[in-house]
């Protein structure tokens, strides 16, 4: 079964996976399911169910009577999974877990939820409207309309008694709904409603009332007078009564042509180039907003955000759908000249046409006008004047009815303040293959939704197509869903193509300027935007934000003070202060166990080969789950770049970054979660070495990554490049332990003339720094080469001589590697005694120092050896 509807509101009809039910039932049978529809909140029991539908029956029958039921509805259902009604020897019940609607059910808790609702007015609540919508499109007929029992007097009174309640809730929330559109002058929907009111109940006067002024508010006042001559006739033969008294009244305001329309809530002030352009996407925002303006303890709200995301649109339709939902309606004020708390109040007073005058305080004179007013302010650009919180909270308190609806690039930090974060718009995620991306499906993405719009105004003959939607997704992405950027980038179709376009985005801020005229110059152009959002910083701040650009893709406190710390900079808060200002955005990383698959090669570099850490005890990491990594939007960072290079720092940040990636420990890399969120800073501290020549810090970086990252062919690439430096600029030892990783990797690559070339070098280098563990090592990676070369005789020579060695020095970590080694390749042999002697060996070493990848790893070649030798047993 799947989708299983009872409609029960009017007469009563089954649906079943879309397809009205036509397997005969009896009338009883249909009354079981409707009681046990409408009822679902409970259980019945089989005696209760059987007297009420049965009543005329002996006990013994109706229950039998009650089983031929339930047999009658097994039939409709079918084997569903999970089964409609829950049957008990005792009872029956409606499942709630069944894929089951009932519109009794689900009309009834959107009327209830309307009632709950902490809104201020039901009939301009925005959220509660679209409830009453959904309810009466629900609200058919009345209740079982046209279904009866003759035989049954309890379950018609229930019937009954339910239906008059039901039809109670319809005519409140259709009344309410037509109170609704009347505030929003929509008086054809108005009529509608009304109508719909008066074919379930003809005797409701108000809602003939509401139908009369709707006419009449529409120009038709004939006929509005004509529906009240009907009426006092319709009242005169059913009720041989007269229309009530404000009926009549209404009656007479028609006749005299003095019924005036319903006055909307104004808009005060309101900015003209608000409704210039379609308004996309925000509608689970708005919804929010609307929400938190209603309820009782919401006094300021704040939207926060960076300069371009879009706050101050955001705010003016919102403002304008919830005006209707204060007596007073909505102002909207621009704070962008106001700096000081006594411009602000200058600023609101003048916005409401009020003179300030006299000697009295300005605030008390605009607190005694707003006392009584039932008003949304809207404050808009807010962060010149942050200040003026305290007056904010002051005027609040002393006007009980007045809500602000704030805009800002940080918060007021005033108790009672509610931060709303405004983020850009959604664009298409990101995917291995946007090739197959359809433009059906690219559009629901507001990003480019509000890209295609833009371009139209531009072009009209703009359509997103198979040939550009790929470009389109990709520009909105890399201009990070922000709206300022994504409007002025769209600006351009009108010269080039979205693919031309999106080879141009290297320099953002350069290319995406000439905004409209008619907007502020600070939103004329994305850099204008930034700018301004970068001046209201402190000298301490702006410092750190430069520094913040070095990280790619992000990074976490510790890192940030690593490298942007400097004598009395305080990262921690000034990392919360640019939060504040919408120049950073957190989100959450959690790092997992560190665990990740290791080769002999991988692990002994870990053991002691490389000029690194050794690992952890056994390999892995736990983490505490949940911290926050830090992020620009990339067309922020671009200006803090710029930043940086202009203040002579980006040199000293940037080696601070790379040396900081480079100090990594082991089970840093081993951590796979952490090192997939870094891998864009450490090919950036990649990318410095190769940019400076200085290659320590980036061959460091790439002898430990290359293998926990699975992108060997990229590390491949980096490990090449880092030792083609010249030789002066390369460190010996890190030299060393890039060439012994190069080895291991070409190996693994199965490239054998590499392998032994990088050997060679390997073993030179070794031998001209006079380092004897390192000389010893080189047997391991020719152990190697030779099994890549299929010489595994050869390679038990190579990993038999490491052994001794190691041994002889005392290097306890490689005596377990070359052991390992050593087995393994004894093992390809077929020597199988031979291969379990020295992997036991390698076995007891790792346990002891602790390796816990190691001893997996020969783990798994003695199981193998004992599956040669049919020894199953030892195998598992």
């Amino acid at each position: 079964m799947s989708g299983l509807v009872i409609s029960l509101l009017g007469p009563p009809q089954i649906t079943l996976a879309g397809a009205p039910v036509s397997t005969p039932m009896w009338a009883k049978t249909q009354a079981l399911l409707a009681y046990l529809a409408a009822e679902s909140d409970r259980p019945h029991r089989r005696e209760v169910l059987a007297g009420l539908l049965w009543p005329e029956q002996p006990d013994a029958d109706a229950r039998h009577s009650l089983r031929q039921a339930l047999h009658q509805l097994s039939q409709v259902f079918g084997a569903a999974d999970p089964p409609p009604l829950l049957i008990t020897p005792q009872t029956l019940q409606l499942n709630p877990a069944a894929d089951c609607a009932v519109d009794v059910n689900t009309f009834a808790a959107a009327v209830a939820a309307c009632e709950r609702h902490p809104h201020r007015r039901r009939e301009a609540c925005r959220a509660c409207v679209e409830r009453l919508e959904r309810a009466a499109a629900l609200y058919r007929g009345h209740f079982l309309a046209g279904f009866f029992l003759k035989d049954s007097v309890a379950f018609e009174e229930w019937a009954l008694v339910k239906r008059e309640q039901l039809a109670r809730l319809a005519h409140a929330a259709l009344h309410a709904l037509a109170e609704h559109h009347a505030l929003c002058g929509d008086y054809e929907r108005m009529a509608a409603i009304a109508r719909q009111q008066i074919g379930l109940d003809p005797l409701a006067e108000d809602a003939h009332r509401q139908l009369m002024a709707a006419l009449s508010w529409r120009g038709q006042r004939n006929a509005a007078l004509a529906h009240y001559k009907a009426l006092r006739q319709t009242l005169a033969t059913e009720l041989d009564a007269p229309p009530e008294a404000e009926t009549v009244a209404l009656h007479d305001r028609i006749a005299a042509d003095a019924h005036q329309r319903p006055r909307r809530p104004p808009l005060h002030n309101w900015p003209g180039r608000a409704q210039l352009t379609a308004f996309v996407g925000r509608a689970s925002e708005m919804a929010q907003i609307a929400e938190q303006l209603g309820a009782a303890d919401v006094r300021l709200l704040t939207l926060l955000g960076t300069g371009g995301v879009g706050k101050t649109r955001l705010a003016l339709e919102t403002a304008a759908r919830e005006a209707c939902a204060f007596r007073d309606g909505a102002c909207w004020v621009s704070l962008e000249a106001a700096d000081t708390p006594e411009l602000v109040v200058s600023a609101i007073a003048a916005a409401l046409r009020f003179a300030l005058a006299g000697p009295a305080d300005p605030l008390v004179q605009l607190a005694g006008r707003l006392r009584n007013a039932e008003l949304l302010l809207v404050l808009d650009n807010c962060e010149t004047c942050i200040t003026a919180g305290p007056l904010l909270a002051d005027l609040l308190t002393g006007c009980p009815q007045l809500r602000i609806l704030a805009t800002s690039r940080e918060p007021f930090h005033v108790r009672g303040e509610r931060r709303f974060p405004v983020s850009p718009l959604p664009t298409v995620p990101a995917a291995p293959d946007r090739t197959q991306l359809q433009p059906g499906a690219a559009v629901t993405a507001a990003a480019v939704a509000l890209f295609v719009d833009r371009a139209r105004a531009v072009r009209p003959d703009f359509s997103l197509t198979a040939e550009n939607v790929e470009a389109v997704a990709d520009i909105c992405a890399r201009l990070d869903g922000l709206p300022l950027a994504i409007e002025l980038a769209a600006a351009h179709i009108r010269a080039f193509t979205p693919q031309a376009l999106l080879t141009r985005l290297s320099s953002r801020l350069a290319l995406l300027t000439a905004g409209p005229a008619d907007l502020p110059p600070r939103q004329r152009t994305l850099r204008a935007s930034i700018a301004w959002s970068h001046a209201l910083l402190s000298r301490a701040e702006q410092m750190l934000f430069r520094r913040l650009a070095v990280f790619a893709g992000g990074c976490s406190l510790d890192a940030a003070e690593a490298v942007c710390a400097n004598g009395d900079l305080d990262v921690r808060s000034g990392i919360e202060a640019l939060l504040d200002k919408g120049l950073l955005y957190s989100s959450s990383s959690v790092y997992h166990a560190g665990r990740a698959a290791a080769t002999n090669g991988r692990v002994a570099q870990s053991a002691g080969l490389s000029s690194s850490r050794q690992t952890q005890s056994g390999g892995l990491r736990y983490e505490t789950a949940g911290d926050s990594r830090f992020h620009m939007y990339e067309t922020i960072r671009e200006f803090a770049l710029e930043r940086l290079i202009e203040s002579g720092e980006s040199q000293i940040v940037g080696r601070k970054h790379a040396e900081y990636y480079a100090g990594w420990k082991e089970h840093h890399f081993q951590d796979l979660y952490r090192l997939e969120a870094e891998l864009a800073n450490l090919r950036a501290a990649m990318r410095w070495s190769l940019d400076t020549g200085q290659a320590g810090p980036g061959l460091q970086v790439a002898s430990h990554a290359w293998f926990w990252s699975g992108r060997r062919a990229e590390w491949r690439t980096w490990l090449d490049s880092l030792l083609a430096l010249p030789s002066t600029q390369l460190p010996p030892r890190e030299r060393l332990s890039a060439l012994f990783n190069a080895v291991i990797q070409a190996v693994l690559q199965e490239d054998v003339l590499r392998c032994q070339s990088l050997r060679d070098e390997h073993l030179a280098l070794a031998q001209e720094l006079d380092l004897l563990g390192q000389q010893i090592a080189s047997h391991y990676l020719s152990g190697y080469v030779c099994l890549s070369r299929e010489d595994n005789a050869g390679a038990v020579a190579a990993f038999a001589a490491g052994l001794a060695g190691m041994s002889e020095i005392g290097n306890r970590p490689m005596t377990a590697w070359f052991g390992n080694g050593l087995g393994l390749s004894l093992l390809l042999l077929g020597e199988y005694d031979q291969a379990e002697s020295a992997l036991q060996a390698a076995l007891a070493a790792f346990s002891e120092i602790g390796f816990q990848f190691g001893s997996i790893e020969t783990l798994v070649a003695l199981g193998y050896i004992a599956l040669e030798k049919q020894d199953t047993g030892r195998a598992r």
